[in-house]
Order: structure tokens, then C-alpha cells, then sequence
């Protein structure tokens, strides 16, 4: 892989990457991407950030803190 296509790949997966983490659905995500399927999505960013994963902790705890 050449370093323009490297360099295009790679901004590419850091804007998906911070989308997801600014709370993005993927089905916006997709459309943005210009995925045909959702499922191409999410096959390719299946995997979370730190950033993500604690978000979702963090949201459900609060979730459940506001049930009680």
C-alpha cells in the first residue's frame, strides 16, 4: 500500500473512530461512509475504543442510579 492510500485509510478510520466516541449512531455513521449495508459498518469498526466502552458503562450506571 502505497503511503497516499495508507495516509487516506488512515484519517479515514480516526474520523469513524471519533465519531463513534462523539455519540454517532452507526446507521449515521454508515451513511456518512457511504457503506451501502450498516452490516459493512459495522463489520469493519466492530471493535470499540477505551473511550467508547467507558462511555457505555458510564451511561448505563447513570441509567440505573436514576431507576432507583
Amino acid at each position: 500500500m502505497n503511503k497516499t492510500i495508507h495516509l487516506a485509510y488512515s484519517t479515514r478510520h480516526t474520523h469513524t473512530v471519533m465519531l463513534m466516541e462523539a455519540g454517532w449512531d452507526m446507521k449515521s455513521i454508515s451513511e456518512r461512509l457511504g457503506h451501502e449495508s450498516i452490516m459493512t459498518t459495522m463489520n469493519i469498526y466492530a471493535y470499540l475504543s477505551d473511550n467508547i466502552k467507558q462511555k457505555s458503562i458510564d451511561s448505563f450506571d447513570k441509567y440505573m442510579e436514576q431507576q432507583k
